[in-house]
């Protein structure tokens, strides 16, 4: 469970983590990797016991409930899922630039576990943006390790998440509205590039 904070606790909080994101895009720009990397993977609490206790199977379970009712209040919200998603792209993009094939493997962990985290949050727009790329990347990146039935499986499966991308993510007036909206035209991005 996610603890209660007060929402102005909550509004810094949020505030801290978007300059953290910017400040880590900002070093992976600069072929920085190793700090991006160190920033996002901060984010992701990996010093905090609830985020090194998530058990991450090494893919979720494909018949999992439908999302519960929409919870749109930031003092409820949990970024986790976020910075690990990010802390995976850094690595997908590296080892697809560098065509290294061992990074791969770990860039699929990695986001497992990003998906993993982000089921933790409460439900809202943001959360299912994150499980969306995630399997959409996942799925990516198995078609990129010749593993076509898989990857196109996950890809699919993405679109639960991915399906309201249009309407809900873009239209999202809420606070964080840059960053979903942001993270719903790389869904949208990822969904094009594979169609």
């Amino acid at each position: 469970t996610i603890p209660y904070h007060t929402p102005a606790d909550m509004a810094d909080a949020w505030e801290a983590d978007i300059r953290t994101v910017r400040e880590a895009w900002s070093h992976f720009l600069q072929n920085d990797f190793a700090t991006a990397e160190s920033l996002f993977r901060r984010g992701m609490g990996e010093a905090t016991s609830a985020a090194a206790a998530v058990e991450v199977a090494a893919e979720p379970d494909a018949e999992e409930d439908d999302e519960s009712p929409s919870d749109d209040r930031v003092e409820r919200r949990d970024t986790r899922g976020a910075f690990a998603l990010q802390y995976a792209l850094v690595g997908l993009l590296r080892g697809v630039s560098t065509l290294s094939d061992e990074q791969l493997p770990e860039c699929k962990s990695r986001l497992w576990h990003a998906d993993a985290l982000a089921s933790l949050d409460t439900d809202w727009v943001g959360k299912r943006v994150v499980r969306g790329v995630c399997t959409l990347c996942a799925g990516i990146v198995h078609c990129l390790q010749r593993e076509p039935v898989r990857g196109v499986f996950h890809i699919l499966r993405s679109w639960r998440w991915l399906r309201s991308l249009k309407t809900e993510a873009l239209e999202y007036r809420g606070v964080g509205c840059e960053v979903v909206r942001s993270s719903a035209l790389l869904g949208l991005g990822g969904v094009s590039l594979v169609l």
